[in-house]
């Protein structure tokens, strides 16, 4: 089913400004037609905007989404055993760093770095032999 700027506008009980404004947002997708007017699909619309109570209950029954408590029951027992098992994760990740804590512990502390000693320097044999390389002494 689908509906035009003023037929969606009466169903969730908005603007057609701001049916339109939605549609150049890009919060609602649409199509124009050979006309020039946009057609917009009833699921479209009423995903952002919800439809208004109506006083034809087929009507009403039509544009009511489908309730689904079967799936609805497993989703739900989905979530508690992921839960659960995100617990048991949280438990076995808490035993792990008590156990690196406990390994820990039990190294030795870590050895100072070994200091290297400074390098000596060969003084000059003299003054002149540092400043005149060319004059030999001794």
């Amino acid at each position: 089913m689908y509906y035009t700027l003023g037929q969606a506008a009466k169903a969730t009980g908005k603007t057609k400004p701001t049916i339109a404004h939605a549609i150049k947002k890009g919060r609602i997708s649409a199509s124009r037609d050979d006309m020039g007017q946009y057609q917009i699909d009833a699921a479209e619309l009423h995903r952002v905007y919800p439809p208004l109570p109506s006083e034809n209950p087929q009507q009403s029954d039509d544009i009511k989404p489908p309730s689904y408590p079967v799936e609805l029951a497993k989703l739900e027992g989905t979530i508690e055993a992921l839960k659960a098992t995100i617990r048991g994760l949280e438990a076995e990740t808490a035993a792990k760093d008590n156990h690196i804590r406990t390994l820990m512990a039990l190294l030795p502390p870590p050895a100072p770095p070994a200091m290297e000693p400074a390098p000596q320097l060969k003084p000059p044999a003299s003054v002149w032999a540092w400043f005149w390389p060319w004059v030999r002494t001794g």
